[in-house]
């Protein structure tokens, strides 16, 4: 048999979604729906009020002479996907069922995995639009085969076999008389995902897979560090020209502190130690596919800021600097006060705004002494300790405005304080 007749033989096994119900007494009791992908399938139990599937009123999708996608016309927790002609490294397909929730008022929350066993020939990933559902509510859920070597000797195929888990979680519609939101947090995919995924997800506006807190190892020299998603959204003013995108979008914060240093460079953050380092020794140390997702961002810094000690304001508005030196393009860069406390004047909040994170465990401005149990998380450590660190705000000529081992601003001698350096990055 020739190359050509062995390249249009090239299928893959079909893969089967079978749905598997928990039967429990009354609501309470419902645990869950698994979906397994296979080469065969069974449908065990339908629990009246717990009812996931694929939707029959909406055809599957195929890409178009790739194979076939359709839903089992007897079971409709049931689909199947058929690959053929992939004939050349890069190809691909990619099918898309619909899955609607037509429980009786309880919500969704669906996580998809897939195995592949033939990883040499082929790559095979998962996405699922809307992770968690409300009764009535349906989402897009998508397999992509590729193809990664052209076969030689013979045919080559491989079993898919993967896993929707539907949870029955509480929402507002749900049979309950506490009328909860849903109270579940969603799995940590930000953990797993490769970057690369993460970013695919970031631009395709699939951002409710991650929630903010969602932390990930890091690996830098041989040492683990921990990130953390730390906002997702785009406020309008993230559109005006002379606004930092530094809180703008998917942004990544690690959660301590990675060197000590004093910052030095007079004046302005982008003449810093503090900066240099970051772009030109920390950035060159981190992993490839990280590298390879991070956004050029924007970065505007506060200048010559007086911190009000009594009033507890940052006031910036300095009209005797130039203005166009506290602003650079960097991969990696400093947290703002403002980005850390949330907006203290008309001039702050002009240029950038509060991260969703510290927002959203109410760090609300600066605090002085007795400070609320939150502020804990304002807090960085170095090697297992509190540690003060720097944002990239000056405060004047010689002083930036640094955050303190107890979780306070503060100002500091840029050639005097050895503080950490706690860096954010973008992805998109």
């Amino acid at each position: 048999m020739n190359k050509k007749k062995r390249e249009k033989q090239l299928q893959i096994v079909v893969f089967v979604l079978i749905a598997i119900i928990t039967l429990g007494i009354g609501y309470t009791a419902i645990s869950s729906i698994i979906l397994t992908i296979t080469g065969h399938a069974t449908a065990d139990v339908d629990d009246a009020n717990f009812k996931v599937h694929f939707d029959r009123n909406v055809e599957p999708t195929m890409t178009v002479n790739m194979g076939s996608a359709y839903i089992d016309t007897n079971d409709d927790k049931v689909a199947s996907i058929e690959v053929t002609g992939l004939t050349k490294i890069g190809d691909s397909a990619t099918a898309e069922y619909t899955i609607i929730n037509e429980s009786n008022g309880i919500g969704a929350q669906l996580s998809l995995d897939l195995v592949n066993t033939n990883t040499e020939y082929f790559k095979v990933t998962e996405t699922i639009d809307d992770i968690e559902l409300k009764a009535g509510e349906s989402t897009k859920a998508r397999v992509t085969v590729e193809l990664l070597e052209v076969p030689v000797d013979s045919s080559v195929t491989t079993d898919i076999t993967g896993t929707i888990e539907a949870k029955a979680i509480r929402n507002k519609n749900a049979n309950s008389t506490e009328g909860d939101e849903i109270t579940k947090p969603s799995p940590n995919y930000f953990a797993t995902d490769s970057w690369e995924k993460i970013q695919t997800n970031v631009k395709n506006n699939k951002l409710k897979r991650y929630n903010i807190g969602d932390t990930k190892t890091v690996t830098i020299n041989g040492n683990d560090y921990t990130v953390r998603v730390a906002n997702k959204t785009i406020s309008e003013k993230c559109s005006n020209e002379n606004y930092s995108q530094t809180a703008c979008g998917f942004v990544v914060e690690f959660v301590d502190i990675i060197e000590v240093m004093k910052m030095s460079g007079s004046g302005y953050y982008a003449n810093s130690l503090g900066d240099d380092y970051l772009q030109n020794t920390l950035y060159n140390q981190l992993p490839e596919d990280l590298k390879n997702v991070i956004l050029s961002t924007k970065i505007i810094s506060e200048y010559n800021c007086q911190y009000g000690w009594t009033t507890g304001k940052f006031t910036c508005n300095n009209p005797n600097v130039d203005e166009n030196n506290y602003i650079l393009d960097a991969k990696l860069y400093l947290l703002s006060p403002i980005e850390v406390f949330g907006p203290d004047s008309e001039y702050t909040d002009r240029i950038t705004e509060q991260l969703d994170y510290y927002k959203d465990i109410s760090i609300i401005g600066n605090c002085n002494g007795n400070c609320p149990p939150q502020y804990d998380k304002v807090k960085k450590q170095y090697n297992n300790e509190n540690y003060s660190w720097w944002t990239r705000s000056f405060q004047t000529y010689d002083r930036i405005v640094s955050i303190g081992s107890g979780g306070t601003a503060g100002s500091s001698f840029i050639s005097r304080s050895e503080y950490g350096i706690s860096p954010a990055f973008r992805i998109g």
